[in-house]
């Protein structure tokens, strides 16, 4: 007699489960990453406790821990470094996705032959979110 898996009774494959695993075992892993990203925040610069911060965060951090994972799984990295690197770029944060949005025009710029300078590469990417800096939270009056 035949063992299967319940899965199968539902027409989903033992290969579709392994890979939903894996994703999702990333954005568990990115999204602690922004955890204690947030949790470091709130401790270094007296904030707080938000949930609302905190499900922004996690959000945030499962976007670019997931997007880091699919472009390190299409380069053929191991499992161990598309993992680790989720964690440490959900951690970042915003700012992965800052440095994300620099490395894409580069390659743009170099698949394309644009004449680009370094400066009009930089200043098309939005600026991190820094709690601390009055220009970002609209207080500079002057």
């Amino acid at each position: 007699m035949e063992t299967r898996s319940i899965w199968t009774l539902f027409g989903i494959s033992e290969e579709s489960i392994k890979i939903l695993l894996a994703y999702t075992s990333v954005i568990i892993i990115a999204s602690w990453g922004g955890v204690s990203a947030y949790l470091i925040k709130i401790k270094r610069f007296d904030l707080r406790f938000s949930i609302s911060e905190l499900i922004g965060e996690i959000v945030i951090s499962s976007f670019i821990g997931f997007t880091v994972a699919l472009l390190l799984k299409s380069a053929g990295a191991p499992d161990g470094i598309i993992w680790g690197s989720a964690g440490l770029c959900g951690h970042m944060g915003s700012r992965a996705i800052y440095l994300l949005e620099i490395l894409t025009l580069r390659y743009v710029k170099k698949s394309l032959n644009l004449d680009l300078k370094e400066e009009e590469i930089t200043s098309v990417t939005t600026r991190p979110f820094n709690p601390t800096d009055k220009e970002s939270k609209g207080e500079n009056n002057g």
